[in-house]
């Protein structure tokens, strides 16, 4: 009868450790399964900044440049640093992996950035069409995953709209402006500010039309 009872509480205990151990190795793996999915997405959230700060460096190398008037220089094959001088340089620039200016790698061979710049078309203020001449400009940073980052910027083509009003202009037109008010109401208003020359020795006249 004692025998009877050692054996079944034996096999009662193998039954336990068999299946502590089987529960131990599902939370085992289901633990790793967790690890590796936070290092993944960890390491996707890095590339992601890194892609936008490559992103960001290369938008404001486009805008350091001058973006009036026309581009005679062409730029050729060599760093950027000594054949770019324009913002159109930029249009259709595609590198793998990125270069800085002086055509030295930024990344790894399995990323890579470009450019894209097109002439942004007219735009209606108010019921005025207005060709602001503006260049929009696309900046892209490719992933090793596929992905994309992309910025874009907006820089006038005209040097009116890039540098303020000479001292000695004499009329400045502004941009029709819209207001709407609490109440809904919306005013609409195309003031022009002016100036006008005053002699050697006075103040200017300034004024709202």
């Amino acid at each position: 009868m004692s025998k009877r009872r050692a054996t079944s509480r034996s096999g009662f205990s193998i039954i336990e450790a068999t299946l502590a151990t089987l529960l131990i190795g599902t939370t085992l793996v289901a633990a790793m399964n967790v690890s590796a999915a936070a290092h993944r997405a960890s390491a996707d959230a890095n590339h992601r900044r890194d892609a936008l700060r490559l992103a960001h460096v290369l938008m404001a190398e486009i805008m350091a440049h001058p973006a009036s008037g026309t581009d005679a220089t062409n730029a050729g094959a060599g760093p950027r640093l000594a054949n770019f001088d324009h913002v159109l340089d930029y249009v259709g620039l595609r590198q793998s992996p990125p270069l800085d200016m002086q055509d030295n790698p930024l990344a790894s061979n399995r990323w890579a950035w470009g450019v894209d710049i097109t002439t942004r078309g007219n735009e209606t203020v108010d019921t005025l069409t207005l060709d602001l001449r503006m260049y929009q400009i696309v900046v892209f940073v490719e992933l090793p995953d596929g992905s994309r980052v992309q910025l874009t910027g907006l820089r006038s083509s005209s040097d009116a709209l890039q540098r303020p009003p000479l001292v000695n202009q004499e009329r400045t037109v502004q941009v029709p402006i819209s207001i709407t008010l609490p109440d809904g109401t919306t005013l609409t208003s195309s003031p022009m500010v002016w100036s006008e020359r005053a002699p050697a020795g006075s103040k200017p006249t300034l004024g709202v039309r």
